[in-house]
């Protein structure tokens, strides 16, 4: 029996489970749906005391709003890339200040955050202040250790220039 390997092409999108919907969108239209059938079904419930109608309104609602809203979305999304809508959602939260934003957002000018000092080479430091830098003070705070001069032993061959 031959194996067929399997298609890479797709690795690194959701996969569609439903008609075009992956499993994000599926789960959360059948969860929206979920609770509006349940509280259709309580209404029923309550106006006509058949406690069945919960049973089936919360069973075969979301089931087929799942097979319309997936036709409806296969319309829509039509044309876009993968995760679209999920980052067009998230974008338009983050608008209205209902979660933070994780894209960059801003529009206007930008800056690199630091003053251009003339138009000399970027190697070329600027005259210091006379006052001591982390570096000097570091240097003169801990005197470099000095190695032993080289001694030729037996089992040593180099020599010391």
């Amino acid at each position: 029996m031959q194996h067929k390997a399997v298609i890479t092409d797709l690795v690194n999108s959701e996969p569609n489970v439903f008609q075009g919907m992956n499993v994000t969108e599926a789960a959360f239209i059948g969860g929206i749906s979920m609770v509006v059938f349940l509280v259709a079904g309580g209404a029923v419930f309550a106006a006509t005391g058949l406690w069945q109608a919960i049973l089936l309104l919360a069973v075969f609602g979301p089931l087929v709003v799942l097979y319309l809203a997936s036709a409806q979305l296969a319309v829509i999304k039509r044309g876009r890339p993968d995760g679209y809508y999920g980052q067009a959602i998230h974008r338009w939260l983050a608008a209205r200040n209902v979660v933070t934003d994780k894209s960059i957002s801003r529009s206007g000018g930008w800056d690199i955050g630091r003053r251009i000092l003339g138009f000399e080479s970027p190697f070329h430091m600027p005259f210091s202040s006379g006052l001591p830098s982390a570096a000097t003070s570091r240097k003169q705070a801990r005197p470099v250790a000095r190695r032993a001069p080289f001694k030729q032993t037996a089992r040593t061959t180099r020599t010391e220039p």
